[in-house]
């Protein structure tokens, strides 16, 4: 098996997906560059899982098209398309040996026995099972099951790979060792992958890019960073990690609140909208006062989360979380105490809708 196939650009024009009077998909467009982990990220029924299905050739779309490599494969069969799928509940065969379950889909591509051998063992040493080939599923571990279901979607070296849920059975640790796993995985054969989940810190960590979708439709889309840093909308700065997110009036470079409190901001424009402050952004104690923006706020709940301490705030009948980090010079401070709370100009986020 090469480790660095010839890598696949896919592109989604238009795509809508009808199941009767029901929308699935709504008018969604989305490029994912050849080489590039794009997640597509949101809450359950949202229509990400119907747009992976979509591209391996489960579903016909309604309206819209498909292309892979500038191919259109809107209406060519799954077979056709050299796609690899990896599911959340492994798919394996327990009656095979991890080798024979690596080797099934190029039997049924008629490949030279000779061949299949040297593949697939090519294969377990790329996802770190080389020993495992004649153990059985059950002999092995859920983050090994895994690696199995990765090593039998890559080893007929698929154009795309598309995974879905594919950690969602896994507990926490694990998870998280088999996040780290797949990452290193892509960065070693360069597949085009197309990954869904609904788990916010795993897109994070993973993706080139993150497409966050709402009731069928495309809510953002964009690098992780930016993704989180400027989210467009009230919805994707919720959903895409903690946000105090309130309703404020802009006028020139403050922002007015329900409560009375005016904030200073920068560049914004004059209308009805929201902001957001990121909790981490938010500063507690006496260097809060040098911040551009600062107020009195009294604790209502401390949450100690390990890397940190989470505060629920109360200014003025306004409730604010913020979150501190948790090391040596880091103060604690307890139920009922008042505090300053502060953070820039620049830590509030403009979200117009």
């Amino acid at each position: 098996m090469s480790n660095n196939p010839t890598m696949k650009s896919v592109e989604l024009t238009n795509i809508v997906k009808k199941f009767g009077s029901f929308t699935a998909v709504d008018d969604v467009s989305i490029n994912i560059k050849a080489g590039e982990f794009c997640t597509l990220l949101g809450p359950s029924g949202s229509g990400k899982t119907t747009l992976l299905k979509i591209i391996a050739g489960y579903e016909t779309p309604t309206d819209g098209s498909v292309k892979i490599d500038n191919r259109d494969v809107s209406h060519v069969s799954v077979e056709i398309r050299n796609i690899g799928m990896v599911f959340q509940n492994y798919a394996l065969f327990p009656h095979m040996t991890i080798a024979k379950n690596v080797a099934f889909p190029l039997e049924m591509r008629k490949i030279p026995k000779k061949e299949i051998k040297e593949r697939v063992q090519e294969t377990l040493d790329i996802v770190g099972l080389s020993e495992l080939g004649e153990r059985y599923p059950r002999e092995l571990s859920g983050g090994q099951q895994q690696r199995v279901a990765v090593a039998r979607a890559l080893v007929f070296e698929p154009d795309i790979l598309l995974m879905d849920e594919p950690l969602g059975a896994l507990d926490k640790n694990l998870r998280q060792s088999m996040q780290f796993e797949l990452k290193k995985l892509h960065r070693r054969i360069g597949v085009t992958i197309v990954y869904v989940t609904h788990d916010q810190e795993e897109a994070l960590y993973l993706s080139d890019q993150i497409v966050v979708f709402n009731e069928g439709s495309i809510a953002q889309k964009d690098a992780p960073e930016k993704l989180y840093n400027a989210p467009n909308s009230a919805f994707v700065a919720d959903f895409l990690g903690e946000c105090n997110i309130f309703p404020a009036k802009i006028d020139g470079n403050k922002a007015l609140l329900d409560n009375g409190m005016a904030l200073k901001i920068y560049g914004k424009n004059n209308f009805l909208q929201k902001i957001g402050i990121r909790p981490e952004r938010l500063i507690i104690g006496a260097a809060a006062k040098n911040c551009e923006n600062s107020f009195e706020a009294t604790i209502d709940e401390v949450f100690f989360l390990g890397q940190g301490f989470k505060y629920i705030l109360n200014a003025n009948g306004q409730i604010w979380t913020a979150v501190s980090q948790n090391n040596l010079n880091t103060e604690e401070y307890k139920k009922g105490e008042i505090v300053s709370v502060g953070f820039d100009a620049n830590d509030i986020i403009s979200l117009t809708k």
